[in-house]
């Protein structure tokens, strides 16, 4: 007996490059700092009636024992659930969106998509029938969103993951 090993002990955890094991105090932190984040850059729509909600960010083990931090996934709806348009919401969201770039990585929405446009979107806006409606940050940056100007939106929503971009607990607002 003294040359078996106990189950703990014969586990070996393997990390993607970037991650590392975090408590669940660490990872509830990280979220807390991004709804700071978020919160401070969208203060004015929220005073007029939306709603951030996010979800998500905890490490998942796969089968082959590698350690991945799972994306928070964030939506920005209104608190009635009622439908708002692009036009509502522009002039606070782009310079949010700027900001969130020079400070978290934004994650594909949908990676597994069999439409190429889809696989490389990292935002999302969601009219009001339902459908998806994909964008590239680059693109609405450099203001390539003619297609939501007459859009009836429910919901903007992204992945975010911290891997990679040092995120800190000050926020400067330029």
């Amino acid at each position: 007996m003294k040359h078996l090993k106990r189950f703990n002990e014969s586990l070996e955890l393997k990390f993607l490059p970037g991650v590392k094991a975090l408590t669940p105090e660490e990872i509830s932190l990280n979220k807390e700092e991004l709804r700071d984040f978020c919160e401070t850059h969208l203060a004015y729509l929220l005073d007029e009636g939306f709603e951030l909600k996010i979800y998500g960010g905890s490490q998942l083990t796969s089968n082959d024992n590698v350690i991945k931090q799972n994306p928070f996934q964030i939506s920005l709806v209104k608190q009635d659930q009622s439908i708002f348009s692009w036009h509502d919401i522009i002039d606070q969201f782009l310079p949010f969106l700027k900001f969130l770039k020079d400070n978290y990585n934004l994650e594909k929405v949908d990676p597994s998509s069999t439409v190429p446009y889809h696989r490389k979107a990292d935002i999302k806006f969601v009219d009001y029938r339902w459908h998806g409606i994909m964008y590239q940050t680059k693109g609405l940056l450099e203001e390539k969103h003619n297609a939501l100007d007459t859009k009836k939106l429910r919901e903007v929503y992204f992945r975010i993951s911290l891997n990679n971009k040092s995120v800190s607990s000050k926020h400067v607002i330029h």
